[in-house]
Protein backbone atom coordinates (compact mmCIF):
# COMPACT_ATOMS: atom_id res chain seq x y z
CA UNK A 1 0.00 0.00 0.00
CA UNK A 2 2.82 2.46 0.62
CA UNK A 3 4.58 1.56 -2.61
CA UNK A 4 0.93 2.32 -4.08
CA UNK A 5 0.59 5.69 -2.80
CA UNK A 6 4.21 6.32 -3.92
CA UNK A 7 3.52 5.71 -7.37
CA UNK A 8 0.42 7.39 -6.70
CA UNK A 9 2.40 10.59 -5.90
CA UNK A 10 5.38 10.40 -8.15
CA UNK A 11 2.42 10.39 -10.82
CA UNK A 12 0.58 13.62 -9.74
CA UNK A 13 4.30 15.28 -9.35
CA UNK A 14 4.51 14.26 -12.63
CA UNK A 15 1.86 16.44 -14.23
CA UNK A 16 3.52 18.85 -13.37
CA UNK A 17 6.68 18.28 -14.36
CA UNK A 18 7.78 15.54 -16.70
CA UNK A 19 11.71 16.20 -15.46
CA UNK A 20 11.08 14.00 -12.42
CA UNK A 21 13.11 10.07 -12.21
CA UNK A 22 12.59 8.66 -8.78
CA UNK A 23 13.71 4.81 -7.09
CA UNK A 24 10.92 3.09 -6.47
CA UNK A 25 9.79 -0.38 -5.65
CA UNK A 26 7.31 -1.80 -8.17
CA UNK A 27 6.46 -4.89 -6.39
CA UNK A 28 2.93 -4.41 -4.67
CA UNK A 29 2.29 -1.57 -6.88
CA UNK A 30 1.56 -3.01 -10.22
CA UNK A 31 -1.38 -0.69 -11.96
CA UNK A 32 -3.17 -1.81 -15.33
CA UNK A 33 -2.90 1.60 -16.88
CA UNK A 34 0.68 2.26 -15.89
CA UNK A 35 3.18 0.37 -18.35
CA UNK A 36 6.88 -0.41 -16.96
CA UNK A 37 8.69 -0.64 -20.69
CA UNK A 38 12.26 -0.95 -20.96
CA UNK A 39 13.17 1.36 -23.65
CA UNK A 40 16.88 0.21 -24.37
CA UNK A 41 17.69 -3.78 -24.76
CA UNK A 42 20.41 -5.23 -26.79
CA UNK A 43 20.01 -8.80 -27.94
CA UNK A 44 22.55 -11.84 -29.41
CA UNK A 45 23.59 -12.11 -32.08
CA UNK A 46 22.05 -9.30 -33.82
CA UNK A 47 23.43 -6.71 -31.60
CA UNK A 48 27.51 -8.21 -31.86
CA UNK A 49 28.33 -6.73 -28.31
CA UNK A 50 25.34 -8.74 -26.38
CA UNK A 51 25.12 -11.79 -24.46
CA UNK A 52 21.68 -12.33 -24.23
CA UNK A 53 19.12 -14.57 -25.59
CA UNK A 54 15.94 -12.79 -26.83
CA UNK A 55 14.07 -16.37 -25.17
CA UNK A 56 15.89 -15.40 -22.28
CA UNK A 57 14.94 -11.69 -22.38
CA UNK A 58 11.36 -12.55 -22.71
CA UNK A 59 11.36 -14.84 -19.60
CA UNK A 60 12.99 -12.75 -17.25
CA UNK A 61 11.20 -9.54 -18.69
CA UNK A 62 8.15 -11.71 -17.43
CA UNK A 63 9.62 -12.91 -14.26
CA UNK A 64 10.60 -9.09 -13.45
CA UNK A 65 6.82 -8.29 -14.44
CA UNK A 66 7.21 -5.84 -16.96
CA UNK A 67 4.74 -5.14 -19.30
CA UNK A 68 7.37 -4.19 -22.71
CA UNK A 69 10.43 -4.25 -23.69
CA UNK A 70 12.01 -2.44 -26.80
CA UNK A 71 14.64 -4.18 -29.03
CA UNK A 72 17.38 -1.47 -29.66
CA UNK A 73 20.33 -2.95 -31.47
CA UNK A 74 23.13 -1.29 -33.31
CA UNK A 75 21.93 -0.26 -36.27
CA UNK A 76 20.11 -3.24 -36.87
CA UNK A 77 16.21 -2.77 -37.04
CA UNK A 78 14.36 -6.20 -36.15
CA UNK A 79 11.64 -7.70 -39.09
CA UNK A 80 8.62 -7.31 -37.35
CA UNK A 81 7.43 -11.05 -38.31
CA UNK A 82 10.42 -12.14 -35.67
CA UNK A 83 8.99 -9.75 -33.48
CA UNK A 84 5.51 -11.51 -33.74
CA UNK A 85 6.79 -14.90 -33.36
CA UNK A 86 9.21 -14.03 -30.11
CA UNK A 87 5.65 -12.26 -29.02
CA UNK A 88 2.99 -14.57 -29.53
CA UNK A 89 3.11 -16.11 -26.15
CA UNK A 90 2.24 -13.05 -25.06
CA UNK A 91 2.82 -11.57 -21.02
CA UNK A 92 5.04 -8.97 -22.60
CA UNK A 93 4.82 -6.46 -25.34
CA UNK A 94 7.42 -6.14 -27.95
CA UNK A 95 8.61 -3.30 -29.67
CA UNK A 96 11.47 -2.49 -32.24
CA UNK A 97 13.46 0.88 -31.84
CA UNK A 98 17.20 1.16 -33.20
CA UNK A 99 20.23 2.71 -31.67
CA UNK A 100 22.23 4.52 -34.17
CA UNK A 101 25.86 5.69 -34.22
CA UNK A 102 26.15 9.66 -34.92
CA UNK A 103 28.63 11.74 -35.60
CA UNK A 104 27.63 13.15 -32.17
CA UNK A 105 26.89 10.09 -30.53
CA UNK A 106 24.50 6.74 -30.18
CA UNK A 107 20.84 8.20 -30.41
CA UNK A 108 17.84 6.06 -29.84
CA UNK A 109 15.25 6.40 -32.46
CA UNK A 110 11.82 4.98 -32.37
CA UNK A 111 8.89 5.28 -35.32
CA UNK A 112 11.36 5.55 -37.97
CA UNK A 113 12.11 1.88 -39.91
CA UNK A 114 14.69 2.74 -42.12
CA UNK A 115 17.63 0.47 -41.76
CA UNK A 116 20.80 2.33 -42.04
CA UNK A 117 24.54 0.40 -41.38
CA UNK A 118 26.75 3.70 -41.41
CA UNK A 119 27.67 6.33 -39.26
CA UNK A 120 25.17 9.11 -39.97
CA UNK A 121 25.65 12.97 -39.89
CA UNK A 122 23.07 13.75 -36.96
CA UNK A 123 21.28 16.61 -38.88
CA UNK A 124 20.47 14.36 -41.53
CA UNK A 125 19.00 11.28 -39.20
CA UNK A 126 16.85 14.50 -37.38
CA UNK A 127 15.74 15.24 -41.23
CA UNK A 128 14.67 11.72 -41.53
CA UNK A 129 13.06 11.30 -38.15
CA UNK A 130 10.71 14.26 -37.98
CA UNK A 131 9.36 13.01 -41.28
CA UNK A 132 8.88 10.19 -40.49
CA UNK A 133 7.15 11.40 -37.14
CA UNK A 134 9.90 9.52 -35.13
CA UNK A 135 11.45 10.33 -31.50
CA UNK A 136 14.98 10.69 -30.72
CA UNK A 137 16.56 10.11 -27.35
CA UNK A 138 20.32 10.90 -26.91
CA UNK A 139 21.54 7.38 -25.32
CA UNK A 140 23.93 7.70 -22.10
CA UNK A 141 24.76 11.00 -23.00
CA UNK A 142 27.13 11.35 -20.18
CA UNK A 143 28.72 8.28 -20.43
CA UNK A 144 32.04 8.53 -19.32
CA UNK A 145 32.34 11.62 -17.75
CA UNK A 146 33.40 11.03 -14.92
CA UNK A 147 36.73 9.76 -16.06
CA UNK A 148 37.01 13.01 -18.65
CA UNK A 149 34.85 15.22 -17.50
CA UNK A 150 34.12 17.00 -14.56
CA UNK A 151 37.29 15.13 -12.28
CA UNK A 152 39.54 16.27 -14.92
CA UNK A 153 38.30 19.13 -16.85
CA UNK A 154 35.41 20.64 -14.34
CA UNK A 155 32.81 20.17 -16.70
CA UNK A 156 29.33 22.04 -15.35
CA UNK A 157 26.01 21.56 -16.58
CA UNK A 158 26.04 24.39 -18.07
CA UNK A 159 28.61 23.28 -20.34
CA UNK A 160 27.55 20.10 -20.56
CA UNK A 161 24.54 22.19 -22.20
CA UNK A 162 26.54 23.12 -24.82
CA UNK A 163 26.62 19.34 -25.98
CA UNK A 164 25.49 19.54 -30.33
CA UNK A 165 23.56 16.20 -29.79
CA UNK A 166 21.55 17.87 -27.60
CA UNK A 167 20.09 20.66 -30.72
CA UNK A 168 18.90 17.34 -32.29
CA UNK A 169 17.36 15.26 -29.90
CA UNK A 170 13.25 15.00 -28.63
CA UNK A 171 14.78 13.71 -25.23
CA UNK A 172 17.59 12.61 -22.91
CA UNK A 173 17.84 8.92 -21.57
CA UNK A 174 18.37 10.18 -17.80
CA UNK A 175 18.83 6.82 -16.26
CA UNK A 176 20.62 4.07 -17.94
CA UNK A 177 21.32 0.22 -16.09
CA UNK A 178 24.76 0.44 -17.26
CA UNK A 179 26.07 3.86 -15.89
CA UNK A 180 27.17 5.06 -12.61
CA UNK A 181 24.81 7.58 -10.09
CA UNK A 182 27.21 10.72 -10.94
CA UNK A 183 26.85 10.14 -15.12
CA UNK A 184 22.98 9.40 -14.59
CA UNK A 185 22.38 12.52 -12.39
CA UNK A 186 24.32 14.83 -15.21
CA UNK A 187 21.88 13.45 -17.81
CA UNK A 188 19.18 14.13 -15.47
CA UNK A 189 20.47 17.75 -14.58
CA UNK A 190 20.95 18.72 -17.87
CA UNK A 191 18.05 18.00 -19.05
CA UNK A 192 16.04 19.49 -16.66
CA UNK A 193 18.13 22.83 -17.85
CA UNK A 194 17.39 22.57 -20.85
CA UNK A 195 13.58 21.35 -20.11
CA UNK A 196 13.61 18.22 -22.35
CA UNK A 197 12.39 14.71 -21.13
CA UNK A 198 13.93 11.82 -19.65
CA UNK A 199 13.98 8.21 -20.28
CA UNK A 200 15.22 5.24 -18.80
CA UNK A 201 16.39 2.10 -20.32
CA UNK A 202 18.58 -1.03 -19.01
CA UNK A 203 20.84 -0.89 -22.29
CA UNK A 204 20.74 -4.66 -21.26
CA UNK A 205 23.68 -7.11 -22.70
CA UNK A 206 22.88 -10.14 -20.41
CA UNK A 207 20.16 -11.37 -18.61
CA UNK A 208 21.03 -9.92 -15.30
CA UNK A 209 21.07 -6.11 -16.41
CA UNK A 210 17.56 -6.02 -17.87
CA UNK A 211 14.68 -3.48 -16.38
CA UNK A 212 17.32 -1.69 -13.91
CA UNK A 213 15.97 1.29 -15.32
CA UNK A 214 12.43 1.78 -17.25
CA UNK A 215 10.29 3.98 -18.37
CA UNK A 216 7.04 4.52 -16.86
CA UNK A 217 3.86 5.50 -19.12
CA UNK A 218 0.74 7.13 -17.62
CA UNK A 219 -1.39 5.54 -20.61
CA UNK A 220 -1.76 1.39 -21.52
CA UNK A 221 0.40 1.17 -25.05
CA UNK A 222 -0.51 -1.87 -27.11
CA UNK A 223 1.60 -1.00 -30.50
CA UNK A 224 4.47 1.14 -31.64
CA UNK A 225 2.48 3.66 -33.18
CA UNK A 226 1.25 4.00 -29.58
CA UNK A 227 4.59 4.17 -27.97
CA UNK A 228 6.03 6.96 -30.24
CA UNK A 229 2.56 8.64 -29.83
CA UNK A 230 2.82 8.60 -26.00
CA UNK A 231 6.69 9.56 -26.08
CA UNK A 232 5.90 12.77 -27.97
CA UNK A 233 3.15 13.60 -25.83
CA UNK A 234 6.15 13.45 -22.86
CA UNK A 235 3.79 11.24 -20.76
CA UNK A 236 6.44 8.93 -18.83
CA UNK A 237 8.20 9.18 -16.01
CA UNK A 238 12.31 7.64 -16.00
CA UNK A 239 12.34 5.21 -13.01
CA UNK A 240 15.20 3.09 -11.41
CA UNK A 241 13.76 -0.61 -9.70
CA UNK A 242 14.61 -1.83 -6.96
Amino acid sequence: MVGKILLILLILLKKKSNRIHSSINFDACRERLIMRIDLHIHTSPRSACSYLDPLELIQEARRLKLDGICLTEHQVLWDIGDVEKLAKDGGVKIFRGNEFTTNQGDILVFGFYKDIKELLMIQELREEVIAAGGFMIAAHPFRGFKTFGIGQLQMTVEQACRRKALEYVDALEIGNGKLSTGENDMARKVAGRLDLPGTGGSDAHRVDEIGKWVTVFEKEIQNERELVQELHAGRFTAVEMS
